[in-house]
């Protein structure tokens, strides 16, 4: 039985250096009931192999966009019930963090009703 996907990480990157180390840390220390969407602003954008193990959807901007507009541009194509904005230089180092995320977008869903959840990291 699959998870039902709840929450979209969003996750603009200007370089292709830190992502693959985000995007393992995200895999191994997280229930995988997510989608993953990069916002791909490098010269180079990332090898089809990244692409093809990590990420479910790819955005590759002819320019930088800036954090905040590409962010804004992954927002409006969220389908789950959350997102996650994060930045690509973050690591996940334990299970226990995911329980506290969802434990935030409970309180915040509830402060703020008919509006999806934000956690930025």
């Amino acid at each position: 039985m699959s998870l039902s996907k709840e929450v979209t990480f969003i996750i603009p990157i200007v370089r292709d250096d830190l992502i693959e180390d985000c995007l393992k840390s995200l895999y191994k220390h997280t229930p995988h009931n997510f989608y993953v969407c990069v916002i791909a602003q490098s010269k180079k954008g990332l090898p089809k192999d990244i692409i093809d193990k990590y990420i479910h959807m790819y955005i590759r901007p002819r320019r930088n966009l800036g954090f905040a507009k590409a962010t804004n541009t992954g927002i409006k194509l969220v389908e789950t019930p959350y997102f996650c904005m994060c930045n690509d230089d973050v690591i996940f180092i334990n299970r226990q963090w995911w329980q506290g995320v969802l434990d935030t977008f409970k309180k915040v869903g509830e402060a703020t009703p008919n509006r999806p959840a934000v956690l930025v990291n």
